[in-house]
């Protein structure tokens, strides 16, 4: 799905989550208004309210509308930008999983590697080593291992 799309779906969405609360609120403030007005006060009293309650539901329905126009070209602004840097990041990411890769690769290889020849490896070179810069000329004498 479009990101574009994807952000105005999630705009609209709230915006009627919002609305219809709001619309609930009021139809249930008009319910207890008539419930315990019903006794004190005459149909035409209540029929005058619903209606000052619909013409608030109105106004407010206004500000909303008013208030999605003012956040579409942030909405756009920050749509267009994750477009450009969508490419960048999809790189980025598809580079470092290449260099974890070859990293794994590297690690097992490593890890198979016999242990027994890489001690001879380690003994070969301590030994060569301990030859070369002893002064005395004798490689065994003194070795410990």
């Amino acid at each position: 799905m479009d990101r574009d799309l994807q952000i105005w779906l999630i705009v609209v969405s709230v915006a009627l989550i919002a609305s219809v609360a709001i619309q609930l609120f009021i139809i249930g403030r008009l319910l207890v208004l008539v419930r315990f007005s019903l006794g004190r006060h005459n149909l035409h009293e209540i029929v005058d309210k619903a209606f000052d309650a619909l013409d608030r539901v109105d106004r407010t329905t206004e500000a909303a509308n008013q208030l999605l126009e003012q956040i579409r070209p942030t909405v756009d602004q920050v749509a267009g930008i994750s477009q450009r840097q969508l490419p960048r990041a999809d790189q980025v990411v598809g580079e470092v999983l290449t260099s974890v890769q070859r990293i794994n690769h590297d690690v097992n290889a490593a890890i198979s590697w016999p242990s027994r020849e890489a001690h001879a490896w380690s003994a070969g070179v301590r030994s060569a080593l301990s030859a070369l810069f002893r002064k005395d000329g004798d490689p065994t004498k003194g070795q410990q291992w």
